[in-house]
């Protein structure tokens, strides 16, 4: 699959076309393709089942450009409680989950690696296409158990929205990149778009299209948006809670378009 970006010139992203294909069907298979992954060389990455860690803490696995990563389609590729950073360009990713990554690191038995369920760090021309980003409005342990802030001896009023970060987190530079056709649902901080409203690392740069993406339960970031220039088109945001849609500051220009905005309350 190919899709066309605009910038200065046309771009044609050809993913991991040409490149062999990499099967991963546990957490051993991808901590033994962990070089190939984060490396420039063309591979078709196909993502069977979930995978997750083995215990609360969570890692991260860095990947470059030119890959296209696929869940299967039967048996849908999902990672749990396991990161995904990409920096390099070319990349296409679809049918994938990701998400119940644990990022609060005050208890040290779930102080892992990662922060975010995707982060594209710098990345460009990246297509992300028919996935799925879930994590929980409560607390649970990697193992679906719920956890209150007094069952682990802290005492933080945020407890509930810092047990997860982001969902998908787009920064420092990242550009070029088409958001489609995606579901994001039961989060309280689903997606960031440039990393700090002071300083801007680059993220000037961003030109970002969501395109017929579903935004459901979530508490905040359906996205927040900074610095560059943004055009959401078709999407439908719907929610019960008291939260916020789309966010803009820090400068960021966005076009929205044919959105839908279901239960959200207006305040004046």
């Amino acid at each position: 699959r190919r899709v066309l970006f605009r910038s200065d010139t046309t771009y044609t992203i050809t993913g991991g076309l040409g490149g062999e294909t990499i099967t991963i069907a546990s957490l051993d298979d991808l901590k033994n393709n962990a070089e190939a992954l984060s490396g420039n060389t063309p591979y078709i990455v196909k993502i069977f089942g979930t995978i997750t860690t083995t215990d609360n803490k969570s890692i991260r696995f860095n990947v470059g450009s030119n890959k296209s990563i696929y869940g299967d389609i039967e048996n849908q590729g999902r990672l749990k409680n396991i990161e995904f950073i990409v920096h390099g360009e070319n990349v296409i990713i679809r049918n994938m989950m990701f998400g119940e990554v644990i990022s609060y690191d005050t208890v040290p038995e779930y102080d892992g690696d990662a922060d975010d369920a995707l982060s594209l760090n710098g990345a460009t021309h990246v297509w992300l296409d028919h996935c799925e980003f879930q994590s929980h409005l409560s607390p649970q342990d990697n193992s679906g158990n719920a956890l209150a802030a007094s069952s682990l001896g802290v005492d933080d009023e945020k407890f509930d929205k810092d047990w997860y970060d982001g969902l998908l987190d787009i920064k420092n530079g990242a550009a070029f990149i088409t958001i489609s056709n995606n579901y994001f649902h039961d989060h309280w901080k689903a997606c960031l778009c440039g990393s700090s409203d002071t300083t801007e690392n680059g993220d000037k740069k961003q030109r970002l299209t969501f395109y017929a993406n579903r935004w459901e339960e979530i508490y905040s970031r359906q996205p927040k948006l900074r610095y560059g220039k943004f055009h959401i088109v078709n999407d439908y945001h719907r929610t019960t809670l008291d939260g916020t849609g789309i966010e803009c500051s820090a400068g960021a220009n966005a076009y929205v378009q044919n959105s839908v905005f279901d239960g959200f309350k207006i305040q004046v």
